[in-house]
């Protein structure tokens, strides 16, 4: 059976390990409160930090499931993830060159 989600929200990264546990508590706390019927999924995408970064988001409890990914070529490339999922939208901050809504 093929795995799927109603909701993905993609978090990219790069050297923000101050403050990427926060935005993963943000975001965990939006789905549940707007989207508490839906299955959803956060995705790490993270640009090859240098400062644990990636490490950081991995240990971050939340209700969502959470993927932790490196960047898989070039700019979007990690939220790829979602629509192998076959998920029904797709989220990104709106300031990124990349972001999608499906």
């Amino acid at each position: 059976m093929e795995r799927s989600v109603d909701v993905v929200v993609g978090v990219c990264t790069k050297n923000c390990a101050d403050t990427v546990a926060s935005v993963i508590k943000t975001v965990d706390r939006g789905l549940a409160r707007f989207f508490p019927e839906k299955r959803s999924l956060i995705i790490v995408s993270d640009g090859f930090s240098t400062d644990g970064t990636q490490e950081k988001a991995r240990t971050v409890e939340t209700e969502t499931e959470i993927v932790v990914t490196p960047q898989n070529g070039g700019q979007g490339r990690g939220m790829e993830s979602g629509r192998s999922l076959r998920s029904r939208g797709i989220a990104v901050p709106p300031q990124s060159p990349w972001s999608m809504v499906t």
